[in-house]
């Protein structure tokens, strides 16, 4: 992914890792370091609750994603693949369709399943 000079980043640390056809991010929470590893939204499974860790953009477009609800620790679901690259998320009771350059700047992580809604895995 390339970032523009100047760029403003929420979280650079990342490890992706595209979703296999069939399977949830669930059934490959950690790396052979032991990390939990992360995904883009592009490479998501759909349908799987994750945990937004970064959004890799310039500062107007964070503040965008700000208002939209998608920000550092909250909970998004890819619902839809769209043609092209771009993906349709639920956050909260909302629906948004974002494009495939937006969809490749989001890092995700699976929610753990131990962790009570509300709560940060």
């Amino acid at each position: 992914m390339k970032r523009e000079p100047g760029a403003y980043v929420v979280r650079d640390a990342r490890q992706d890792m595209p979703a296999m056809p069939g399977h949830t991010a669930a059934a490959y929470p950690e790396g052979d370091d032991g990390q939990v590893r992360e995904w883009t939204l592009e490479h998501c499974p759909v349908g799987q609750d994750m945990r937004v860790t970064g959004v890799h953009m310039d500062e107007r477009h964070v503040l965008r994603m700000l208002e939209l609800g998608i920000r550092a620790g909250g909970r998004v679901r890819v619902t839809q693949r769209a043609n092209f690259g771009g993906r349709v998320i639920a956050v909260g009771t909302g629906r948004i369709a974002i494009d495939a350059q937006t969809a490749q700047s989001i890092t995700v992580r699976p929610v753990s399943r131990e962790t009570p809604h509300g709560d940060r895995s």
